[in-house]
């Protein structure tokens, strides 16, 4: 029994690890995937994007050390530029694949841009004063429907760059150069939309073999947990059942042990017991007992002519006389042999004399042992506490020592313990 709940607990158990491991092996492929999504938005993306920048800035700075050699005076004139030179710098313009551009003075005015209408405008912005005239490089990322540095708005993605113009570090003037990279973001953006679809796609199918499995694991753990439940029940009702034939074996035992196992009415030994309980409490509450040594008259005649058989019912039948004439209160025991014993508590003479009458009629009127009733008397001796002893050999011995004079003087009669025999003691 003990192997084979074992071997179900290891099925159960190898079941139960495989389930963890898929489940563990799922969750982790999802954290990874999550993990890499969540790079590629929050970090790679943005840094592709921060490439497209400032790749744009070096090809800005580049775009204008070749069209400062086209401006006439390195860019120093503070007057229109002239046909001619605005027809060339709109050739190197596509030529560089530059979407725009304007040319600054050292003061802040425009003196060339690829939109007219803005030539002669100043930049008063404190940006150009405080950066690009101080010889730094500024770069900015023009979202599409944003603002620019100096406040325009454009519906395409493009990367702003201001290009000082430095001579032995005097500001003489600046380049603002625009690189349209909405081609880029968009292909930037399809190739996200696919990853993300892809992801999604990928996510959707780890979410739901990860629902399956817990599914199937908490399915798996409840039917688990149903089956061990009724194996516990049934084990408690078997410990249950064990326990109880366990009582019951022990009853019989205890039985067994303080009552005679031929007639079922209390051995010496229980006998012994309630009489030492009975002794102290006369002793306590100054009662008195009585104690009734009955011995069957002629038993060994009829043992000996009717067989051992016959002598058990004889014993079954007195047994019965002795349990059916006592009261409730009082013991009826076997001693030994065809030796019976009976303990009164709350005992007088005249509760005393009464017993022993009902007792010589039921014995006078026959005991039935199956083939018919037989003939039989019993002798009865009778000691009492405290007058004829205060312990219980003593109340014993003289109560078999009354017996026996009943014996000799009449069988089937009784008599009371006195210290020397009396000629009208021996009544029945």
């Amino acid at each position: 029994m003990k192997r084979t709940t074992r071997r179900m607990q290891l099925r159960v158990h190898g079941r139960g690890r495989s389930s963890t491991e898929v489940r563990n092996i799922a969750l982790f492929v999802l954290v990874v995937i999550l993990s890499l999504a969540g790079h590629f938005y929050f970090y790679a993306y943005p840094s592709l994007v921060q490439c497209l920048v400032e790749e744009s800035e070096r090809d800005a700075v580049r775009a204008a050390a070749i069209l400062r050699v086209v401006v006439p005076g390195n860019a120093e004139a503070t007057a229109t530029l002239d046909a001619h030179v605005s027809a060339e710098l709109e050739s190197v313009r596509r030529a560089l694949g530059v979407m725009k551009f304007r040319i600054f003075d050292r003061d802040g005015r425009i003196t060339f841009s690829t939109e007219p209408s803005e030539t002669g405008r100043v930049n008063e912005n404190r940006y150009f004063r405080d950066s690009v005239a101080a010889g730094e490089t500024r770069t900015n990322l023009l979202r599409r429907n944003g603002s620019s540095l100096d406040g325009d708005t454009y519906v395409r993605d493009l990367v702003e760059v201001y290009v000082p113009l430095m001579e032995q570090r005097r500001f003489n003037g600046a380049f603002e150069i625009y690189y349209d990279i909405t081609e880029q973001r968009k292909d930037f953006d399809l190739r996200l939309r696919a990853m993300s679809v892809n992801l999604g796609g990928l996510l959707a199918i780890l979410l739901a073999i990860f629902a399956v499995i817990v599914v199937r694991s908490y399915t798996n753990a409840l039917r688990n947990e149903r089956r061990h439940s009724r194996e516990l029940h049934r084990e408690i009702e078997r410990r249950l059942e064990i326990e109880e034939e366990l009582r019951e074996s022990h009853g019989r035992y205890r039985h067994l042990a303080h009552h005679d196992s031929l007639t079922g009415i209390p051995n010496r030994t229980l006998f012994l017991d309630r009489f030492q309980h009975a002794l102290a409490n006369a002793r306590r509450y100054d009662t008195r007992l009585g104690l009734l040594f009955i011995d069957l008259d002629r038993f060994k005649t009829i043992n000996d002519t009717w067989g051992h058989e016959a002598g058990d019912r004889i014993l079954k039948a007195a047994a019965n006389v002795l349990q059916k004439s006592i009261r409730e209160s009082d013991t009826a025991a076997r001693i030994a042999g065809d030796e019976f014993a009976i303990l009164v508590e709350h005992a007088d003479e005249r509760t005393v004399t009464a017993l022993v009458d009902r007792l010589a009629r039921e014995f006078a009127n026959g005991l039935d042992f199956g083939d018919g009733d037989v003939s039989t008397s019993a002798s009865i001796g009778i000691s009492l506490y405290p007058q004829d002893g205060e312990d219980i050999e003593t109340l014993f011995r003289h109560a078999d020592v009354a017996m026996y004079r009943a014996k000799a003087d009449r069988r089937g009669s009784w008599q009371y313990f006195a210290a020397e025999p009396a000629t009208d003691s021996a009544r029945g």
